[in-house]
Formats: C-alpha cells, sequence, structure tokens
C-alpha cells in the first residue's frame, strides 16, 4: 500500500472514531501556509485538533513518539490559525494524535492520545 493511500485509510477510520465516540467532525485538512492538520473536530463545547499518524506493522511505530518537538509547534501555530481565521469562540481547545498500525492492507490496532501538547 502507498504513502498516501495508507494515509487517507488512516484519516478516514479516525474520523470514524471519532465520531462514534461522540465527536462532532468541523474539518478536514485545513491548510495554512504553515502546514495542515488532519481532522478538527469539536466534544462537548470544546475544539480538538487531531494529527493521524498511520504505519505499517515493524516500523517500530510508537504513536506518542511520533510527534517532535517542530511539529509540535508547528500544530499549536495551526491551531491558533484556525481559531483566528474562523473566528471561533470555544471554551478551550486541545490537540490529540491519532495513530493506527496496519499489516498486509488489515487495520491492526487505534491508539488516541488526548492532550498530546501540555501548555
Amino acid at each position: 500500500m502507498k504513502k498516501a493511500e495508507l494515509a487517507r485509510i488512516g484519516e478516514d477510520i479516525a474520523v470514524k472514531h471519532l465520531i462514534d465516540k461522540g465527536y462532532s467532525i468541523l474539518e478536514r485538512n485545513f491548510r495554512t501556509r504553515f502546514g495542515e492538520i488532519d481532522i478538527i473536530a469539536e466534544k462537548s463545547g470544546n475544539v480538538i485538533f487531531v494529527e493521524v499518524k498511520s504505519r505499517t506493522e515493524g516500523t517500530g511505530f510508537i504513536p506518542s513518539e511520533a510527534i517532535n518537538s517542530r511539529k509540535r509547534r508547528q500544530l499549536v501555530r495551526l491551531s491558533g490559525c484556525y481559531i483566528s481565521q474562523r473566528g471561533a469562540k470555544y471554551d478551550d481547545f486541545r490537540i490529540d494524535l491519532i495513530g493506527l498500525v496496519f499489516k498486509a492492507g488489515r487495520l491492526l490496532g487505534v491508539e488516541h492520545l488526548e492532550n498530546i501538547i501540555e501548555g
């Protein structure tokens, strides 16, 4: 499976996961000149910015290690851009990570880590 195809399938599964957990999807693939946020969702008056990482088994993939300090800064900046551009008023926001592992095109597992960026 090609990387772009794996990423698209992973995002589709992440959206379904969020909807099943009671989230509303506000937007997908929000792009600015600073980069892209995969999924923007809402739950209980809070906006959640979701980074999705899809990998194949055997890559040593650990979702919590998928976001380096540069990516963290980028996600914070992109979150601020979204809130500013949309004129959105939210009680609170957070940044989550959904990690998916595949083997031979089949989903092995989904890990949803909430609030991956402190402060």
